[in-house]
């Protein structure tokens, strides 16, 4: 079970395909401007339960639940063909993200919510010495990991060849690097394959 906290998360939970359980709302909450979410859960047969403001921060992972808290199914990680088919579904040329060694959580969801706002079609992880999707990264990203594939991977290297095998360019970022994202043009590199 994975705990998503805080009106927006909880909102973008609702608005995909995450398998919410129950979302426990606190009384005072329940009064409050959660008319749509509330709306939204009923609509999708997902139970809401009152409950005190204590039972919620005794939950709560980072302490800013607003007073609401979805219990849902433990995070699906996809997989670097699911990003792909992602990119082709919509028509686009796959633009992936590659992380190593992102161990903040906060860090991890606010690369995610940028990536999804840049219009990625994922982000790969590894599966070890890194951050995992849990609550605190769903509410960094204010609820795009509920939209944006994410690949976990054993080993960032094998991935990256993948990728190549599959005609994607692989550009790197430094601390001291000149160029900025807005300033290269990507699409020459990519393979027709995927268009």
């Amino acid at each position: 079970m994975r705990i998503i906290e805080g009106k927006n998360p909880v909102m973008e939970a609702l608005r995909s395909d995450a398998q919410i359980d129950t979302i426990l709302i606190s009384k005072e909450a329940a009064q409050g401007s959660f008319a749509k979410l509330l709306e939204m859960a009923k609509e999708k047969n997902i139970l809401v339960k009152n409950v005190d403001k204590a039972l919620l921060d005794k939950l709560s992972e980072n302490k800013r639940h607003q007073g609401i808290i979805a219990e849902a199914m433990e995070y699906e990680y996809k997989e670097i063909d699911d990003i792909l088919n992602y990119a082709k579904k919509k028509g686009e040329k796959p633009f992936v993200i590659i992380l190593d060694e992102v161990t903040d959580v906060h860090n991890l969801g606010a690369i995610i919510r940028s990536a999804e706002c840049l219009g990625a079609h994922g982000v790969i992880i590894p599966k070890r010495r890194a951050a995992q999707v849990n609550g605190i990264v769903a509410k960094s990203s204010a609820g795009a990991v509920e939209f944006l594939p994410v690949a976990r991977v054993t080993n960032i290297s094998n991935a990256i060849e993948e990728l190549k095998e599959k005609g994607l360019w692989i550009y790197g970022a430094d601390m001291d690097g000149e160029k900025y994202i807005y300033e290269e043009t990507y699409s020459v590199h990519t393979s027709p394959d995927f268009i």
